[in-house]
C-alpha cells in the first residue's frame, strides 16, 4: 500500500516514522519523497538497505504547519502544543497509532 501517510508492510524490520506529508508528498502520493526522503534513501542505501524493505509512516495523513508560538496545527486546530498532544491531536493521530499497532519493525525510527 502507497498513500502520502504510509508505505511499505507493516512486516518490514525497519519503520520511519514522520511527522506529516507535505505538499510533495500529497502530490506524488507516497511518504518520504522530499528532501527528507532523499536524504532517507541515500542513508538507507549506504547502509544497504533497500526502500522496498522498509516500513514508512507519518503520524499525521495531512500536512500540518507550526504557527508563531510552535504549536503544531491543522486547518487551525491546534494538535500539538508544548505540553504535548490535544485532544484534537490524539484524535488526527489515530489512524497512526492503529497503524503502529500492527507494525512489526524490530526498529523504529
Amino acid at each position: 500500500m502507497s498513500t502520502a501517510y504510509e508505505e511499505g508492510s507493516p512486516n518490514a524490520k525497519i519503520c520511519y516514522i514522520g511527522e506529516a506529508p507535505a505538499s510533495q508528498e500529497m502530490r506524488l502520493r507516497r511518504p518520504f519523497v522530499g528532501y527528507s526522503g532523499k536524504l532517507l534513501d541515500q542513508c538507507s542505501h549506504n547502509a544497504g538497505i533497500v526502500r522496498k524493505e522498509l516500513y514508512l509512516l507519518n503520524i499525521f495523513e495531512h500536512p500540518v504547519q507550526k504557527d508563531k508560538v510552535g504549536n503544531i496545527t491543522y486547518k487551525g486546530e491546534v494538535l500539538f502544543n508544548k505540553k504535548g498532544p490535544t485532544e484534537e491531536g490524539l484524535a488526527a493521530a489515530q489512524g497512526f497509532f492503529d497503524r503502529l499497532k500492527s507494525c512489526n519493525a524490530n526498529v523504529l525510527v
